[in-house]
């Protein structure tokens, strides 16, 4: 390390930059998973259905992780900072990430990330793979299944996000001081791909009594699920997340931080894709939704008042596209003054 330290800053960069460019051994499938397997990659858990804040999320812990070929670079502090600010430095060309998330019984999400070729705050690709497994009993308040259908694809969505960017933040900037800036990450293309479980165990059968009658007939006619299997099926997640994305993610109004969910994916997310099992399903350009955008799928909205709600939507457009545009993302073309008036009225 001494004899390392010796050598000019700027070749101590070019070997940086070539042992960081390397490209680590990608975690292991989830197959198999044993107690050694837990210590080195770590499962965490959040409330899968029915987050009432984003500090459920935030609550996942931290990933940490560094490529395989820098630990050398650890043993030192003085390289260890040159380290994180290498990273900073290196662009991010042809970076594709994979992350697995399985809904179990204790509804909860197990993640899995399966593939980091490099930490890097400009990502071009993350690839979710959504399973569902286990048994998961229909919710017998109608009212509670409403309020938590809803919120599924809101939360699958700004989740997927947040898991990159605190992959990325937790490791390039854990050390950061108050009051230094956090780099943005950005991605260009979030791809989610909701996998049907490949075998599906028959639960206790329900039972038909007088006493169960409501829970039975909620059960029958709830989506989401099977009255006779009682399991999350992968085209219910598929159609929650579609529909939040194609209405401009207005389910977010549900949440306190909506209006900042729905912020930063437009700034920060060129477009989303849907599959089911492999196939293409649906497709969103980020860039067309931030322009089509009306006051009825504006966050915001419902916490404006009438008569300035348009001005200010046309204002966070603006600001939102300039920033969308700065973080390297395509800007969609804006929209004629009629065709703005058409559409908030």
């Amino acid at each position: 390390m001494t004899n390392l330290l010796d050598l000019p800053r700027e070749l101590r960069d070019e070997i940086l930059g070539l042992v960081l460019c390397s490209h680590p051994e990608a975690y292991p499938t989830c197959d198999g998973v044993s107690q050694k397997r837990h210590d080195s990659n770590p499962i965490f858990h959040a409330s899968s259905l029915d987050i009432p804040e984003s500090q459920s999320i935030k609550q996942l812990g931290s990933v940490k992780y560094l490529p395989v070929s820098s630990a050398l670079f650890l043993t030192n502090r003085q390289m260890h900072e040159e380290t994180k600010y290498a990273l900073l430095r290196l662009p991010a060309g042809g970076l594709e990430y994979e992350l697995d998330i399985e809904v179990r019984q204790d509804e909860a999400f197990h993640l899995e990330w399966m593939s980091i070729p490099r930490l890097a705050r400009r990502v071009d690709r993350l690839r979710i793979n959504m399973r569902t497994t286990g048994l998961l009993p229909p919710t017998a308040n109608a009212q509670v299944s409403a309020r938590t259908d809803s919120r599924v694809g809101a939360v699958l969505v700004w989740l997927c996000f947040d898991l990159l960017e605190s992959l990325v933040i937790t490791n390039l900037c854990h050390q950061s001081k108050d009051g230094e800036d956090v780099p943005v990450v950005t991605l260009k293309h979030l791809e989610i791909n909701f996998v049907t479980p490949e075998e599906c165990h028959l639960a206790t059968p329900l039972d038909t009594s007088a006493a169960h009658h409501q829970y039975v007939a909620h059960a029958v006619q709830r989506s989401s699920g099977d009255s006779e299997l009682r399991i999350l099926r992968a085209n219910w997640l598929y159609t929650q997340v579609h529909n939040n994305v194609a209405g401009s993610f207005n389910d977010w109004s549900r949440y306190w931080e909506g209006f900042k969910w729905q912020t930063i994916i437009l700034e920060r997310v060129g477009n989303i894709w849907l599959k089911m099992d492999g196939v293409l399903k649906s497709k969103a350009d980020l860039s067309q939704t931030l322009a089509r955008m009306s006051k009825a799928n504006w966050v915001r909205n419902n916490q404006m008042q009438v008569w300035d709600g348009f001005r200010e939507l046309q204002l966070w457009k603006d600001n939102t596209s300039t920033r969308r545009q700065a973080n390297g993302l395509q800007v969609g073309r804006r929209s004629s003054l009629r065709n703005m008036l058409l559409a908030n009225t």
